[in-house]
């Protein structure tokens, strides 16, 4: 993750400072997981299951940058 983005995240938020550690490793994890041809699923049940439909809707409108798509896909 471009430390930038997660430094202005911090010092606009910054009680999550103490989550920064948490964030990188969940970041190397996601694009050795995206790396690997792996995906991200998000669930939940009831209450749970909006937020994870929110977050995915919230992920998913941030991507501005026309990415190619694998010919496999």
């Amino acid at each position: 993750m471009p430390n930038s983005i997660l430094e202005d995240c911090l010092s606009r938020i910054p009680k999550l400072r103490v989550c920064k550690t948490s964030v990188l490793n969940a970041f190397d994890l996601l694009v050795a997981s995206f790396s690997s041809g792996g995906k991200l699923l998000a669930c939940g049940n009831g209450g749970s299951a909006s937020d994870s439909s929110h977050i995915v809707g919230e992920l998913l409108k941030s991507f501005c940058v026309k990415r190619p798509v694998d010919e496999r896909f």
